[in-house]
């Protein structure tokens, strides 16, 4: 078993999803949605034989962008780049859109 640790690197710390921001002067945390520069954005493509059922992976994906981020202004910059990457993978805006609608309504 082998164990690491890691350090603070420019005032904050990945872990898992979340890259937490540490205030060191204020003692404030704050935490964004944190995906890894290795992260290529490739999904399951909308125009895929794949049954809808599969490709509604917005629900998911907006539940943990809202569970790791500690301000609306990082929700809203977290959706922004979850919508590139559905982009990318052919998700029309209007599937988009009403799947996003719907989840934020839930609450």
């Amino acid at each position: 078993m082998e164990f690491t640790i890691e350090r603070l690197e420019n005032g904050s710390i990945r872990f898992l999803d979340l890259k937490i921001h540490v205030d060191v002067d204020g003692g404030n945390l704050n935490t964004t949605w944190y995906r890894k520069p290795t992260d290529t954005g490739l999904m399951l493509s909308f125009r895929s034989m794949a049954p809808k059922v599969y490709k509604n992976i917005i629900e998911g994906t907006v539940h943990r962008i809202f569970n790791s981020t500690s301000t609306w202004e990082y929700f809203d910059r977290g959706l922004e780049e979850a919508t590139k990457c559905w982009e990318n993978n052919q998700s029309p805006p209007q599937f988009i859109n009403r799947l996003l609608d719907a989840q934020l309504r839930k609450g």
